[in-house]
Parts: structure tokens; sequence; C-alpha cells
């Protein structure tokens, strides 16, 4: 996977980022726009990835698919909120700081997804 291979996430050529929320009676299947999608992968860039089994809770119903070289790659923010994130289909997270997810979730917010969602 290309933003797996230096263990940290690569976002960097990303070209769209597709939302996905599906919680309650809350429906969300939207792309996000710019500058979003440039402040997004800002926040999300470089951050290193580690295996774990944190109990936060994570679901491709509440998911952001990064469109990168033509490949979908899908990042599972947690139910939770605590700025854990799970790439999908593989053993790896990555965390933001508290001041970077307060800055995720109120871009989210902005198209209709709201935390925690458990």
């Amino acid at each position: 996977m290309l933003f797996l291979s230096q263990k940290k996430t690569d976002f960097t050529v990303a070209i769209e980022i597709k939302l996905a929320y599906v919680y309650g009676e809350q429906e969300v299947h939207m792309s996000v726009e710019q500058p979003d999608l440039a402040k997004i992968v800002t926040l999300l860039n470089k951050r290193r990835l580690y295996k774990d089994n944190p109990s936060c809770g994570f679901a491709t119903d509440i998911s952001l698919t990064f469109i990168i070289e033509g490949k979908e790659f899908i990042v599972c923010p947690a139910c939770d909120g605590c700025g854990i994130f799970k790439v999908h289909d593989t053993p790896y997270y990555f965390s933001v700081s508290e001041k970077d997810w307060e800055e995720i979730e109120s871009i989210l917010k902005k198209y209709g997804m709201a935390f925690p969602c458990v």
C-alpha cells in the first residue's frame, strides 16, 4: 500500500476524500470540498502507524476514503471521538492530538458527521 510504505500515513497526493457516515437517522455519502480536503490531508499526513487493538469502536459506515493514484484507502475514525483512526483491512492505527482532532471534527461536522457515535 502506497501510504503504509514508511510506517507513516502519506495522503499527500490524495485527489479526493469521500465521506461515509451511517449512524442512527443520519446518512452521509459525499466528497469533501476544497479547502477542507487540503486541511484534512495536512492534519492526517505523516502520522506514525502502529499495531494495537483499541476499544474505541471503528466501522466502515463511519469512514474517510482517500483516492490516491486511482486506488481507495479507507480510514475509520474512532466512534468515541478519541482521535484514533484505523486503517481499514490492516492491523494499523494512527492517532492525532486533541487539538488536531477538534479541527478534523469541526470539518466533518459541516458535512453532517457527529462524534461520538457509539
